[in-house]
């Protein structure tokens, strides 16, 4: 892959989406360490070579070494600060774990089971793992396969189990073909979403094997899901063909655009609209100051529940409104707010729920959003660092006699290259740099040029630039 990532999106080629896990014993939370994993990994390699191209050139066939902060690496879990203890024993899990690339239909040459990760440690609030050259270039795409790109952090913040980020995932396959609607057979389906079985006399037996269970647990929950989560671009149905079942087919179609529902403040200033036209703001505001014992209640304004009574009260009223006799509307009003309050008791049940509903979907949201800020500014941050100790290597050089800078520079090469030979197979000029660049920072050859309070105002700036532009 030779281009540099977009900011905040994570790359996946089809063969790291449809890895499998042995027995498709993977989690949910290991799925989610698993995304955290690629996620570090790229945002590492943005900071340390520039782009993804460049690594292979630097490091050839050695073992990558990645650190990472751990409240961080947590964040992009989708992992609050209570469950850091919890995500270490994932880790561990995700150590010892054994995974597939790909499948058959994609890729006949299977390598079977190997570890994604070699070793994993955190201590003093740094997560450091090792990954090897060929798990390096599959997560890195070093092949240019067939890709997609999504915010990994926002998937593992929105869904808590492991189906509904897969079969998303396969959405996005899927909708970046062109396609609305792709058929499977069941197996195919299963073993795309990492489904666990077992083996019986050589042959794989299915979890949850009667459709209707599967359906049940696993297609129809994760379909609610991706339905419900307003930063998909696509609305899905899954369906099933045959008699018994042979076939599943994904059906996508564009997301409507979201409905807006009114907050409680609209709602407030509806019923002062209403109540005004219709001269009845005193009669209100005597009726709920008296109900309060505080003359002062109605202006300070009105909970929802009291909100939505007055709106239900008003469509009373305006059902009978051609009913009453000419100068009875304000009495027949004072007696609508007397005698429904026990009619809007089941009413105002079901519309708190409906709120309940709506406020923790506008509270996810916001979750959702800050997490994305969030991606984005490590993200960015990880391309100023590149930039920033690029422009300080490129002047220290800059300040040595022509020939001293040969041969530093040289010295500096070989050195790498007689630890990391296979490293000289793709050492062009964007490798090079890195690998002089990176020997210059780790030898703190650097350290007087390196103006800290600059990078940290420009960083700084970065934040504030993206918080700016997202609200």
């Amino acid at each position: 892959m030779t281009k540099t990532k977009d900011i905040s999106q994570i790359y996946k080629s089809d063969r790291v989406g449809l890895i499998r896990s042995e027995n498709g014993n993977m989690t949910a939370t290991m799925q989610r360490a698993f995304n955290a994993i690629i996620l570090s990994l790229q945002n590492y390699c943005i900071e340390q070579f520039g782009d993804f191209s460049t690594v292979e050139g630097v490091l050839g066939d050695s073992v990558l070494d990645v650190e990472v902060d751990w409240v961080d690496f947590c964040k992009s879990m989708g992992w609050q600060s209570n469950n850091r203890t919890n995500a270490k024993t994932v880790i561990s899990a995700l150590k010892q774990a054994q995974f597939e690339w790909g499948l058959k239909e994609i890729d006949p040459k299977r390598i079977g089971f190997i570890n994604v990760l070699s070793a994993a440690n955190i201590e003093d609030g740094v997560l450091t793992f090792q990954i090897v050259p060929s798990v390096r270039r599959e997560l890195l795409n070093h092949r240019g396969i067939s890709a997609i790109s999504y915010d990994l952090s926002l998937t593992n913040l929105a869904w808590t189990d492991k189906y509904t980020a897969r079969i998303y995932e396969e959405c996005l396959r899927v909708w970046r073909d062109g396609e609305n609607r792709r058929k499977y057979t069941v197996n195919e389906f299963r073993e795309a979403i990492d489904c666990p079985y077992t083996k019986e006399g050589g042959k794989i037996v299915w979890a949850n094997p009667v459709m209707r269970d599967f359906k049940r647990r696993v297609l129809t929950p994760s379909q609610t899901n991706i339905n419900e989560t307003d930063f998909v671009d696509f609305v899905i149905n899954i369906e099933t063909v045959g008699r018994p079942v042979k076939f599943l087919v994904l059906n996508l179609k564009p997301r409507p655009k979201a409905r807006r529902i009114a907050g409680s403040h609209s709602s407030e200033a509806l019923v002062l609209n209403k109540l005004s036209e219709k001269g009845f703001i005193n009669a209100a505001a005597s009726y709920f100051n008296k109900l309060h014992s505080d003359e002062t209640y109605f202006e300070q304004g009105l909970d929802e529940e009291e909100i939505h009574y007055i709106l239900y009260v008003l469509e009373r009223y305006e059902s009978y409104e051609d009913k009453i006799n000419p100068g009875g509307e304000l009495s027949y009003f004072k007696t609508c707010l007397k005698s429904n309050v026990k009619a809007f008791e089941p009413i105002w049940a079901k519309k708190e729920q409906e709120l309940l509903l709506e406020r923790e979907r506008i509270e996810k949201q916001q979750l959702l959003k800050e997490q994305e800020i969030r991606e984005k500014i490590k993200s960015s941050m990880a391309e100023v660092k590149n930039k920033y100790y690029s422009k300080v290597a490129d002047q220290y050089l800059a300040e040595l006699p022509s020939e001293e800078r040969k041969d530093l520079v040289d010295s500096i090469l070989a050195k790498h290259l007689k630890t990391n030979p296979s490293a000289g197979r793709l050492l062009n000029e964007a490798a090079r740099n890195a690998i002089v660049r990176m020997y210059l920072k780790e030898n703190k050859m650097l350290n007087h040029l390196i103006n800290k309070d600059e990078l940290d105002a420009t960083l700084k700036g970065v934040e504030t630039g993206i918080r700016n532009t997202s609200t």
